[in-house]
């Protein structure tokens, strides 16, 4: 599941950022290249006093080469400054994701998934309401049954007449649905009443 709308936003962003950072990296580069220049400028002014030649050429020159950095330089600057001041340049709105999600992308989940599944939890709800109703009037009869036995055999059986009644709390915790099972659920963990239970004893 992936909302498209929002990855086609990030694009747009990347693509945004990747030109920014193409403006940023031509402007530094046009950078580097004049105070190349520069360094050469001083370097070749140090040579020739040092030297005591007439550079004037070389000097010269480098002076027209240093002007066109200077003014590729600027351009770059411009240029960079330019693309910064356009407006608009994602078209995606956050009227445009709110609208997407809320008419398009959320009711084809509810459709396709969140409905299904709520259908589940009811059916899931039914079944454990009628088998905790089975089980009971079940523990009912059975008492029930046990009583009239005791009412003919006599008091003294009625503790050796084993009922469906759960004895312990681990099978109440199996068997039904408990707070804890509850809390699990809440964190998105498989209950731990459940987690060790044989496939088999449910299939």
């Amino acid at each position: 599941m992936r909302f498209e709308l929002v990855d086609k936003l990030v694009e747009q962003r990347e693509k945004m950022a990747e030109a920014a950072q193409a403006f940023r990296d031509r402007e530094e580069q046009a950078k580097q290249e004049l105070e190349a220049l520069k360094r050469q400028y001083e370097q070749t002014i140090l040579q020739s006093v040092r030297e005591g030649k007439d550079m004037t050429k070389e000097l010269d020159a480098l002076s027209e080469q240093i002007a066109a950095a200077e003014k590729a330089y600027k351009r770059r600057q411009e240029e960079r400054a330019a693309y910064s001041n356009i407006p608009n340049r994602i078209s995606i709105t956050q009227e445009d994701i709110v609208r997407e999600w809320n008419e398009v992308f959320r009711p084809h989940v509810v459709e396709t998934r969140l409905n299904p599944t709520l259908k589940r939890l009811l059916r899931a709800k039914k079944e454990l309401i009628d088998a905790t109703m089975d089980y009971l009037a079940l523990n009912k009869e059975v008492t029930d049954e046990i009583n009239r036995t005791v009412d003919v055999a006599g008091e003294s059986v009625r503790y050796k007449l084993k009922g469906v009644a759960f004895d312990y709390r681990k099978d109440v915790e199996k068997y039904f649905v408990t707070e804890d099972d509850l809390y699990w659920l809440s964190r998105g963990e498989m209950p731990r009443s459940f987690q060790y239970v044989d496939p088999k004893e449910y299939e």
